[in-house]
């Protein structure tokens, strides 16, 4: 610090000339360093009355306007009118910066031989204050549409304008109480704008305004930003005291909001281009299960919810009814609603907004990612909310939650045809969503099952004639379930040990002590009932004899069709081939066809399917167990 503080007195103190100055400008460009060092030509040549004063501050202008130093260099400029450049560059900033009237002073003293660029710039302030006269008469017709058109004409000469950028708002705010929930993010996105170029002039009141909206659209880390930057302007100022200590207790759940609001903004596309999206970023991006964890606490857990220590508080928070609201998740739609109100928009455009609309949406799939989608559908605060019923109504658009549960009940049904047309229709954005992809993995598995079925059941009718004529020994049925195992006992354990076992496997896989498990509530469901249905089986003596020595398995829809074939095999055996054997039909089973085997005839291969699909229907899975007999040929 000590050196950058002398820099300037060894500049002075050894003379360095406007030559050396402008071939350095000219070399290395604006920057603070050749600013400084023209600083001290400038006081050089006041004190010599110099006549190149004017070029030199000229320069200095340019190098503070490039550093996006508008009002220095207007001063810059204002000390070299004299100079046609120099005048021009002036009334340019002039009109960017909102100091119209001052140039109107400036020019009526102007320099006679600068006449053209005088009666231009003349020309310009007379435009100017016949389109504010107009605005103004705009404005208090309430013929909104035309200002806001008038007002964005202006600001593309006067972007720093405060006048124009005063009035733009007051216009933007009436116009936004006929907005459409749709609307409403363009809307914000334009009074953004106007409060950013604002707070750039130092305006206090459009600090608080851009932190409110920043503070549902922008996160804690920017909405912090600028309430600090207000409090160091002014530290009494008693909106942005008040939303310091909104930032402080909601900071957690605002950020939070902001990441899945981020990611969901790939996810949910609407035009058809975007809709192949950044899927690398998408699985980036995504929330992890922890992070779905902190939201549904944050949102949900009424030991989460933020509390009102003193009445600086309460006013903080004023219109937001914080006791009678049970979570946080009922005190962030009041503050939005109370916050965008007073930015003109109406309570039904907001209900379909983007920001509530999402919040919904993140609210569900925090349950379903945390598997507790059974809470979800008890909890009053999401599904019977009337927000959310209105949102129903007006968009009537699936989530990907939705999604996710019609495919799981699609998944239990094996409705292989319902779960293409469900794929068919998602966009490929939210086809690399987790819940999606866990289910497109689960629908492939089911694929590869029915083909391999498919291909077994034609292999095993080949295999059946040719096992018969061969004589081949009939091998007992192996059942498709080892219950000794599912339950962890031996063979020969007695129905003590098999109750005992049966209890302690229920106790471990409980499914309120497996939530937060890798398990979906689906597979919890599934392991829960294969438990069941080994205890029906092998504490029931007669079911477990059958289990035992034939493998019949009730509870197995194929278990029909595999002890027909044991029992058709064993009779073949006992009764032989008399006469041998003789091919009746067209090959390959096709309808119509069979075989006849010394007097037994099996029906084509078609037919055996239609026979398979019968017992299947008769047997389908079930969640739970059921007493049933096995049916004994």
């Amino acid at each position: 610090m000590k050196l950058l503080l002398l820099f300037p007195l060894i500049l002075g103190i050894y003379g360095l000339t406007l030559e050396e100055v402008d071939a350095d400008f000219k070399v290395n460009g604006a920057s603070l360093e050749i600013l400084e060092k023209y600083d001290f030509v400038i006081k050089d040549l006041q004190n010599s009355n110099d006549s190149r004063l004017s070029s030199v501050y000229y320069k200095h202008g340019l190098i503070n306007y490039a550093l996006n130093r508008d009002k220095i260099a207007w001063e810059d400029y204002l000390h070299c009118i004299n100079q046609k450049k120099c005048l021009e560059q002036f009334i340019d900033l002039s009109f960017k910066i909102g100091k119209v009237e001052e140039l109107g002073h400036y020019l009526q003293t102007a320099s006679g031989e600068l006449g053209d660029v005088v009666r231009s710039g003349k020309l310009k302030v007379e435009n100017y204050n016949n389109n504010m006269i107009s605005l103004n008469n705009l404005i208090t017709q309430g013929s909104f549409d035309e200002a806001d058109d008038l007002s964005y004409k202006l600001l593309q000469e006067g972007p720093h304008n405060i006048n124009i950028l005063k009035q733009r708002e007051f216009i933007l705010v009436h116009k936004n109480k006929n907005s459409s929930g749709v609307e409403i993010d363009e809307r914000i996105k334009e009074l953004v704008e106007v409060y950013s170029k604002l707070v750039k002039s130092g305006d206090l009141e459009s600090y608080g305004k851009l932190a409110r909206i920043q503070l549902f659209k922008g996160g804690q880390s920017e909405t912090g930003r600028l309430i600090k930057d207000c409090l160091r302007l002014d530290n009494d100022f008693a909106d942005c005291r008040a939303l310091a200590r909104i930032n402080i207790k909601l900071q957690k759940i605002t950020d939070l909001i902001k990441m899945v609001d981020d990611y969901y903004s790939s996810v949910y596309v609407e035009l058809e281009e975007d809709a192949q999206g950044d899927l690398e970023w998408i699985k980036e991006k995504e929330p992890s299960v922890e992070d779905w964890k902190q939201i549904n606490q944050s949102l949900f857990h009424s030991e989460k919810k933020i509390k009102m220590k003193n009445i600086i508080d309460r006013n903080a928070f004023e219109g937001v009814d914080v006791d009678s609201a049970k979570t946080n998740f009922e005190i962030i739609i009041q503050l939005y609603i109370i916050t965008m109100e007073k930015f003109g928009f109406q309570e039904n455009s907001l209900i379909t907004s983007p920001y509530l609309v999402n919040l919904f949406k993140l609210s569900k799939e925090s349950y379903m990612q945390i598997g507790d989608l059974a809470k979800l559908k008890t909890d009053n605060n999401v599904l019977t909310h009337p927000y959310y019923k209105k949102i129903q109504e007006i968009i009537n658009k699936k989530d990907v939650v939705d999604v996710a549960i019609e495919l799981d009940k699609a998944l239990k049904k094996r409705n292989i045809e319902k779960l293409e047309s469900i794929l068919s229709t998602l966009s490929n954005t939210m086809k690399s969503t987790k819940l999606i992809q866990q289910r497109i993995e689960k629908i492939n598995r089911l694929k590869e099952q029915n083909q391999d079925h498919s291909q077994q059941h034609q292999q095993g009718g080949q295999r059946f004639y040719q096992q018969q004529y061969q004589r081949a020994p009939a091998s007992k049925p192996k059942p498709a379930n080892d219950y000794y195992k599912v339950l962890g006992v031996e063979r020969d354990a007695d129905a003590s040990t098999i109750k005992k076992a049966y209890r302690e496997q229920m106790r471990k896989n409980h499914p309120d002590k497996m939530k937060g498990s890798e398990l979906s509530e689906e597979e919890i469901e599934n392991k829960v009932a294969l438990i069941n249905n080994a205890y029906e089986v092998l504490s029931d003596s007669d079911k477990k004899r059958e289990y035992d020595e034939f493998g019949n398995d009730p509870n197995d829809p194929e278990n029909d069709r595999r002890q027909h074939q044991y029992r058709a095999q064993q009779q073949q055996q006992q009764q032989g081939f008399p006469g041998g054997f003789r091919f009746q039909g067209s090959p390959g089973g096709a309808p119509g066809g069979g075989f006849n085997f010394g007097g037994f005839n099996f029906g084509g291969f078609g037919q055996q399917q239609q026979q398979q699909q019968h017992h299947q229907q008769r047997a389908k899975p079930r969640g739970k167990a059921k007493n049933r007999r096995a049916h004994r040929r």
